[in-house]
């Protein structure tokens, strides 16, 4: 079982745009032909790419890993955010980490299914990221991460954000989802399919226009956040109980890990954790904001009780035995409590 450095919290605050622009400046100096630094002081880069806008509050994870990392190398590692999907289109990132085109990747494991099917277990999880590394759950995925993907699981960020429901027409019952038109990402598919709405997997730039011009009914999507996106003027109900826990990972391109020294990987486990804190209480804060902005619009908010969550955990696993093959008994012995 890989050893994971034992973290302190540390008061950490969140950076702004400005600052994530001046930090990820690309280093003039290269690195050694080992990974390493070389006496000379050379510095090893990292080229990193988010699923999100650099704006979005989901991005913020990326300057505060950036600046954890730098700080805690003295310089030696060096976080480069190159952006967003400007840069890399989401659902084909994790493509790019796996052929080494982009070092690190932030993105939900239900972008990056075409690559690692069994990655979206971290959706379906009973577990938090702490209680799989000490389960063996972790060594487990991440060793199918490298075979199928030629990635790292650095971190899975699960404790900030769940996946809602919103819609631009209200419902009184989950039967009325039949015949909707849901946007989805692609491990919310079965649930789509489980309430009889038919499943449309777009990039969140288009998500605003597929909603004004009736393509999509609503939007499976994480309970904050719309705001920043502006969907908020398409909505008109928010469904609760939320349906699954929202998971976002940090994966490295295996052949990079692999080139880094111990010490470095271990700071990246480091900066990662430390940076999981200031994402968190960003997207808290924002979340806090953004309940009185609903309010003031006249969302209506829709508790469903508990079926809805049942009919997408039960869907979720379903599909997770379809796509994970001989992975699929594992995966439920280790990620889902009995």
């Amino acid at each position: 079982m890989r050893k994971f450095p034992i973290i302190t919290k540390l008061s950490v605050t969140a950076l702004m745009l400005t600052g994530i622009l001046a930090g990820c400046g690309k280093d003039t100096a290269e690195p050694s032909a080992s990974g390493g630094k070389t006496d000379k002081g050379e510095t090893i880069e990292i080229k990193a790419v988010a699923a999100f806008a650099v704006n979005s509050v989901y991005s913020t994870m990326m300057p505060a890993l950036a600046e954890s990392v730098e700080k805690k190398s003295d310089g030696r590692l060096k976080i480069n955010f190159l952006g967003g999907p400007e840069v890399v289109p989401p659902f084909q990132l994790g493509e790019s980490v796996k052929g080494g085109n982009v070092d690190l990747a932030f993105l939900p494991s239900g972008y990056y299914t075409s690559v690692v099917p069994e990655a979206e277990v971290m959706t379906y999880s009973d577990y938090t990221f702490d209680e799989e590394k000490e389960n063996g759950a972790y060594d487990y995925i991440n060793k199918i991460h490298e075979e199928k993907g030629n990635m790292h699981l650095l971190h899975s960020q699960r404790n900030a954000l769940n996946y809602a429901l919103y819609t631009n027409k209200a419902i009184k019952k989950v039967e009325d989802l039949k015949g909707f038109s849901l946007r989805v990402a692609p491990s919310h598919i079965p649930f789509a399919k489980a309430v009889g709405a038919d499943s449309m997997t777009i990039g969140l730039e288009d998500v605003y226009s597929a909603l004004e011009r009736g393509m999509v009914d609503g939007v499976a999507f994480v309970d904050v956040g719309i705001t920043d996106l502006g969907w908020q003027k398409q909505i008109k109900q928010r469904i609760t109980p939320n349906i699954y826990v929202n998971d976002t990972e940090l994966i490295v391109n295996n052949d990079k890990w692999n080139s880094l020294p111990d010490h470095l990987k271990d700071i990246l486990y480091e900066a990662a954790e430390e940076a999981s804190e200031v994402y968190t209480k960003n997207v808290l804060a924002y979340g806090e904001k953004e309940k009185k902005e609903f309010e003031t619009l006249g969302i209506e908010e829709l508790n469903l009780g508990d079926e809805l969550p049942k009919i997408a955990e039960e869907a979720g696993w379903k599909h997770l035995q379809e796509v994970s093959g001989d992975n699929a008994a594992k995966l439920e012995e280790l990620f889902r409590k009995k």
